[in-house]
């Protein structure tokens, strides 16, 4: 059984640039507690530990009990591979697809940055094309959002994908993120599409304390116009003043829009 836990909207693809790039170091008292209670799941006194880095962008970690011992699989979203690490911090590729399995990949995902200015020598772009949020099911069979797949699989004992659903209500998933198992083996997934109403005040929370945060939009090529200035002018009346456009071609202007610096919501060519 498979459930949908977020309601069917329009097409589109919102991407958050983040403030800044890489890990960061850890806190002296990492773990805030809101309730004794956790305590009894993570110890008083555990210190947050940076195991690896060097990675894109990772999601979805879940462990793999093995004996006594296990691994971890977690998903590196623009390698398009799911990671295996072992105990003693050794990571090694568990699955390689994991997300969009055909080759058309510049036709998919949005284009991400490592959050620092395009002027920067550091700078950095990718497109989030792997999987997502991982899961084990009641067979301990693996259970994938697979994000630009848009779609939940799970992979058989022997190897073989198996496409569990890639839509609702007669519309394809915008793009699988979290996925949960629960013990009556039901699967519950989070797409990322949500309604109109509720986008910018959504992303005006996110953003609140990331004031040079950049919303990242790219809209499916049928989506009416009409609707994708209705989201342009979502996001500037929730005080959202950094918009990029994404398009399909990957060529070298791409269309942006500064809202802050133009004052109006006509796109304007941008040359990265």
């Amino acid at each position: 059984m498979i459930k949908l836990c977020m309601p069917p909207a329009i097409l589109l693809v919102l991407a958050l640039a983040p403030a800044s790039a890489g890990a960061q170091a850890p806190a002296e008292n990492p773990v805030v507690r809101l309730d004794p209670a956790l305590d009894a799941l993570v110890s008083p006194d555990a210190k947050l530990e940076r195991v690896a880095t060097g990675f894109g962008f990772t999601e979805g970690n879940i462990w793999v009990s093995q004996g006594k011992s296990g691994y971890m699989l977690f998903s590196d979203i623009p390698a398009n591979v799911i990671y295996k690490m072992t105990p003693d911090g050794k990571s090694s590729i568990h699955m390689e697809k994991s997300g969009y399995t055909k080759p058309d990949i510049w036709r998919v995902g949005f284009i991400q940055t490592n959050g620092k200015e395009r002027s920067d020598p550091a700078f950095e772009e990718f497109p989030m094309i792997g999987s997502n949020g991982l899961a084990l099911d009641r067979q301990g069979r693996l259970i994938i959002a697979t994000w630009a797949g848009r779609s939940i699989d799970r992979i058989e004992s022997n190897g073989k994908r198996t496409v569990l659903a890639d839509s609702y209500d007669g519309k394809r998933f915008g793009g699988t993120n979290d996925v949960v198992v629960k013990k009556d083996g039901a699967i519950y997934l989070q797409d990322t599409e949500i309604e109109m109403d509720s986008l910018g005040p959504r992303l005006a929370a996110i953003t609140a304390n990331k004031p040079d945060t950049t919303v990242y939009v790219r809209a499916d090529k049928d989506i009416n116009y009409g609707v994708f200035a209705q989201v342009l002018a979502e996001l500037q009346s929730n005080g959202i003043t950094k918009i990029g456009l994404v398009n399909d071609s990957k060529d070298a202007n791409t269309p942006a829009l500064d809202s802050k610096s133009s004052g109006d919501s006509t796109p304007q060519p941008k040359t990265k």
